[in-house]
C-alpha cells in the first residue's frame, strides 16, 4: 500500500542507547528490514538481508535492521546470528508508520525517501525467490531517485497537460515525455 509514496522519517535507538534520526542517511537509498527477534524464520531472513549489504553492486544503499525488542535482546540477536548489519531498536512507531505487522518485511526507499519496493513475509518455501526479488530491486534502487516528480501544478479544466517525467522502459532505455511533445502518447499506469 505504500509503494510510490513518501516514506516516514523516523528516529531509532542504536545499540549504545543513542537515538539516530533517518536524516543521518539523507540523500542515500535505504534498505530496511523490519523484524521481531524470536519470530519463526526471522533469523534466516535477517542473515540473508545482511549478506546483501556486503555486495558492492548495491552501493550507495544504506542497509539497516529495525527490530522491535529491547536493545539488549537485539544485541544478543546480532551476536547469536553473527550479523554484520546495523540493528536499530524500533520503539514501535516506525513499524506502525510503515504499516508493518509481525512478519518480517523489507522496504526499499530511494534517495528521496519514496518507497520503491516492499515485501512482507518470507515463508520458508518461498524465501529464496523472495530474497532474489529483493536483490533485483536493490540493483535498480540507486537509479530510481530521478523517476519521481513532485509538486505538479496541473490545470485539469482546460487543455489538461501531462506531467513531465523521465523513466526507463522495459529494455532500460530512457523515455522522456518532453521529447515526445506534439505526438500522441498513450500511458498506462499499473502497480506490480
Amino acid at each position: 500500500p505504500m509503494f510510490g509514496r513518501q516514506g516516514a522519517e523516523f528516529v531509532a535507538q542504536g545499540s549504545g542507547g543513542q537515538w539516530l534520526p533517518s536524516e543521518n542517511w539523507k540523500d542515500k537509498p535505504l534498505a530496511l528490514v523490519f523484524f521481531r527477534p524470536g519470530t519463526a524464520g526471522v533469523a534466516e531472513v535477517v542473515r540473508a538481508f545482511a549478506t546483501l549489504r556486503t555486495d558492492r553492486a548495491f552501493a550507495p544503499t544504506i542497509f539497516l535492521g529495525l527490530g522491535q525488542d529491547t536493545t539488549e535482546r537485539l544485541d544478543q540477536f546480532t551476536r547469536l546470528n553473527g550479523l554484520n548489519l546495523p540493528i536499530l531498536r524500533d520503539p514501535g512507531r516506525i513499524a506502525r508508520d510503515y504499516q508493518v505487522a509481525d512478519r518480517p518485511a523489507i522496504i526499499l526507499l530511494d534517495a528521496r525517501r519514496t518507497v520503491r519496493f516492499r515485501l512482507d513475509g518470507f515463508p520458508a518455501a518461498h524465501q529464496r525467490a523472495r530474497l532474489e526479488a529483493v536483490a533485483a530491486a536493490l540493483r535498480d534502487l540507486p537509479m530510481q531517485a530521478g523517476d519521481v516528480t513532485t509538486g505538479l501544478d496541473l490545470a485539469y479544466t482546460a487543455n489538461p497537460r501531462a506531467p513531465l517525467f523521465r523513466a526507463a522502459d522495459l529494455r532500460g532505455r530512457t523515455v522522456d515525455l518532453a521529447a515526445l511533445k506534439g505526438k500522441v502518447v498513450v500511458l498506462i499506469f499499473f502497480d506490480q
